[in-house]
């Protein structure tokens, strides 16, 4: 009977251990690790959480979307698996950069502006391209009154249209 009884008492022991509770804490950001995206929060009392994770793993890689928290914000902050050194940011209230790279396609978005990147080649610099051929059109006229030829600089217009191309999708 009392091996019964104990066989019943470490049942309950082991569902117990084994209930997985999601804790949800408000926190603050202290610091922000760009390059391990991570991030430290402070709760205001006690409680200073460090390498807070900014992705779902922290493996290296940059493929993938990443938040990057404003130092000062408010964040939720959630618990892995019930890990004390597990945590992970789950929502924000300011940020300072947003980034998505999926391949060699990269989208970055700061107070600074937005930089949108495919095969190292930027549409800003595409832009810059067009503008600047379109600075230097030169048409040749046989006579007034006559149709102009083709742009003498129709080479660099056709360059920066496969620039764009390379960069943006249909």
């Amino acid at each position: 009977m009392a091996d019964s009884r104990n066989d019943v008492v470490q049942a309950f022991k082991r569902l117990i251990q084994d209930q997985h509770t999601a804790t949800v804490l408000t926190a603050t950001v202290t610091s922000v690790d760009e390059h391990a995206l991570t991030c430290d929060v402070s709760d205001g009392d006690e409680t200073e959480l460090f390498n807070v994770r900014l992705r779902a793993a922290i493996d290296g890689s940059e493929q993938g979307p990443v938040v990057i928290p404003a130092v000062g914000s408010a964040v939720l902050v959630g618990n892995i698996g019930n890990s004390p050194n597990g945590y992970f940011v789950m929502s924000y209230t300011d940020v300072s950069k947003v980034v998505f790279l999926v391949d060699t396609t990269r989208f970055e978005m700061t107070n600074a502006g937005v930089l949108i990147e495919r095969n190292n080649q930027t549409l800003r610099a595409a832009l810059d391209a067009l503008v600047d051929a379109i600075k230097t059109i030169t048409v040749t006229c046989a006579s007034p009154g006559t149709p102009s030829s083709v742009p003498v600089n129709l080479a660099a217009f056709d360059a920066v249209k496969t620039q764009i191309a390379q960069i943006l999708k249909s």
